[in-house]
């Protein structure tokens, strides 16, 4: 909610309700969620293991604008330096890139200074017939927060397998500092077939920047070799490798029955904890328990599982419950000793009825750590948490 306030605060959301970016009606972003996941694995050990492969990671960079003339505007030169630092990695030339995934601001300052860096570098000794391709996920699915740059990689990988680039929404103005006619950029407004290539696999670069003035760009490529894994289908939409043997690795007890080839003694001794708010409603619980144990189903499920049973009422009283600060806990390994158990609990909270030998039991402590926004802090001031 707090960073909800502050791009509100800061102008930051656009009040159309959609991303617009590289438009002239962009006016801000849309806040959405999202959770993404990259499986990453060297080439090599990913076509041994037969992994589904998506794509390659030619060549990464990472930098910081550092002074910016304001919070959300990025740094044009900055922008450019961590393009050539990804291609330089990636040993590709800019005009071998065929789309780029941008970031798109959705903001006429933003959109202005993305493009003109993007073309700085990726229109050097481009061919007019053969545009770089460009289009944000952004305009698609709104500003998903940290699990923006992990988006537009899987739709730039996707976009690379399918041979199709999905359609950029929201665009029907170019943004005014944006003449298509003059650079060599098209954006990607309707679905776009990926442009044939002769001689090399497809590529892509994602480009990303954030608040804090970090800046990433990736330079991806398309993988053609041998398809290790049994792709997708309506029945299957999931992708997966071969089937392979994983080690089973898990302690010498699971729970209280051995599991299946992993023998291991038996877990002899658990605790119940009890708890309540008073001293009566911790009698009652005891009691409640004692009760329970005395019912003729709970004897036969008891006996005919012996410890398992009662391991997961105990287990189930721990974790399935909230404790309050009138407690109690009884150790036992069966029936019998869990009900001399709570005997026992009974004979204290009687004895004690009076409250004169109860310890008063604080609350738990209420523990915040504060990191109030944009001034000025020593160093290391977290460090000690």
């Amino acid at each position: 909610m707090a960073l909800a306030r502050f791009h509100r605060d800061m102008g930051m959301l656009s009040r159309s309700g959609q991303c617009n970016a590289f438009d002239s009606a962009a006016d801000g972003f849309v806040r959405s969620e999202g959770c993404a996941v990259l499986v990453l694995q060297s080439l090599g050990k990913a076509e041994a293991d037969g992994s589904r492969i998506w794509g390659l990671v030619k060549g990464p960079a990472v930098n910081q604008s550092g002074v910016r003339a304001a919070l959300p505007v990025p740094n044009g030169p900055a922008q450019e330096r961590v393009m050539e630092d990804a291609l330089a990695m990636a040993g590709v030339d800019p005009a071998g890139v065929d789309y780029l995934e941008a970031h798109g601001t959705g903001t006429e300052l933003g959109d202005s200074i993305e493009l003109r860096a993007l073309v700085s570098v990726y229109g050097r000794d481009r061919e007019p017939e053969r545009p770089l391709l460009l289009g944000s996920v952004k305009n698609n699915i709104g500003h998903t927060e940290w699990a923006s740059g992990m988006a537009s990689v899987i739709k730039a990988v996707l976009a690379m397998q399918q041979g199709v680039i999905p359609a950029h929404l929201h665009f029907k103005n170019p943004n005014p500092n944006f003449d298509r006619e003059q650079l060599p950029v098209r954006i990607t407004s309707e679905k776009t077939v990926w442009p044939a290539v002769s001689g090399r696999p497809p590529r892509a670069a994602v480009n990303a920047f954030g608040l804090s003035g970090t800046n990433v760009h990736v330079v991806l490529e398309g993988y053609q070799g041998p398809v290790n894994g049994p792709g997708t289908d309506e029945e299957s939409p999931a992708p997966s490798g071969r089937p392979q043997p994983v080690e089973l690795v898990l302690p010498a007890r699971y729970g209280d029955m051995p599991t299946p080839d992993v023998p291991g003694p038996v877990r002899a001794t658990r605790i119940l904890p009890l708890s309540e708010k008073s001293p009566e409603a911790l009698r009652r619980l005891a009691e409640g328990y004692l009760s329970w144990l005395e019912r003729g189903d709970v004897k036969q499920a008891a006996e005919a599982h012996a410890g398992e049973f009662l391991a997961d009422m105990a287990w189930t009283a721990g974790t399935g419950r909230s404790h309050f600060s009138h407690r109690a806990g009884v150790v036992f390994h069966d029936s019998a000793s869990l009900r001399a158990g709570l005997d026992q609990v009974l004979d204290h909270v009687r004895e004690n009825a009076g409250g004169a030998n109860q310890p008063d039991v604080p609350g738990p402590v209420r523990v915040a750590f504060l990191y109030p926004g944009m001034g000025n802090h020593r160093a290391g001031l977290g460090e000690d948490l």
